[in-house]
């Protein structure tokens, strides 16, 4: 009899153990904390923190500074009285630049050319409102931070703005209508996948970019202006 309870209890437990144990990593995995992410929500999110800040705390920032606008209640900008912010520091380098490092790794791996193309353009519109605001800052070696660079080395000014032209260059031959050449509607909330739209995009960064540098190359300048409208 006793043998007779010790197997059943003894079966009990073995049910038990299995019952608590089967499937217990996907029980136990948080929905909300994956470990990855589709390409495209993670070029969505880069677009959203990119527009959230410059599209309105910093805007609204720059525009108090120079008197565009004015407040009643908080006045610390317009009387000149406001620390520096971090806040376009902290976009650039805790969430955008590594998160365009990825867009444009994953991009090349699946071979979504587009992809690779627009997520080059948002970056190089990103480093450039960067070194304009602080000058000299880490662009070569930025977000690389999964790849051991905790301290990126600091580039020039001008060796940033010869590059991003560079990246230019690139991500316009890469921008193509036709859908073999990639697709990426369901990331995009700037342009909901328009290649004509960022390739826009792309040739007026270009211009921009080749503007503000003629007063400190005037040949480059004159070079990289000749590539988009002639």
């Amino acid at each position: 009899m006793k043998n007779k309870i010790f197997l059943i209890l003894t079966g009990f437990v073995f049910i038990f153990i299995s019952s608590c144990t089967k499937d217990f990593d996907a029980i136990n995995t948080n929905p909300n904390n994956p470990d990855s992410a589709p390409i495209e929500n993670v070029f969505a999110y880069t677009i959203k923190s990119v527009s959230s800040c410059f599209g309105t705390t910093e805007m609204e920032t720059a525009a108090g500074y120079v008197g565009h606008v004015t407040k009643g209640k908080y006045t610390d900008i317009t009387t000149y009285t406001s620390p520096p912010s971090s806040g376009v520091w902290n976009v650039i380098y805790r969430t955008t630049a590594s998160n365009a490092n990825f867009v444009i790794s994953e991009a090349k791996k699946t071979e979504n050319f587009n992809l690779l193309g627009a997520t080059m353009v948002l970056k190089v519109y990103v480093m450039q409102l960067a070194t304009d605001i602080y000058g000299k800052v880490p662009y070569t070696e930025a977000g690389l931070g999964n790849d051991g660079i905790i301290y990126p080395a600091y580039d020039t000014e001008q060796a940033i703005y010869y590059d991003m032209l560079a990246k230019l260059d690139t991500a316009n031959d890469l921008l193509i209508n036709n859908p073999q050449n990639g697709n990426f509607e369901d990331g995009d909330l700037l342009y909901e996948g328009n290649i004509t739209k960022w390739k826009k995009f792309c040739n007026s960064l270009h211009l921009r970019l080749a503007i503000r540098i003629s007063n400190i190359d005037e040949n480059k300048a004159s070079s990289e202006i000749s590539k988009i409208i002639d």
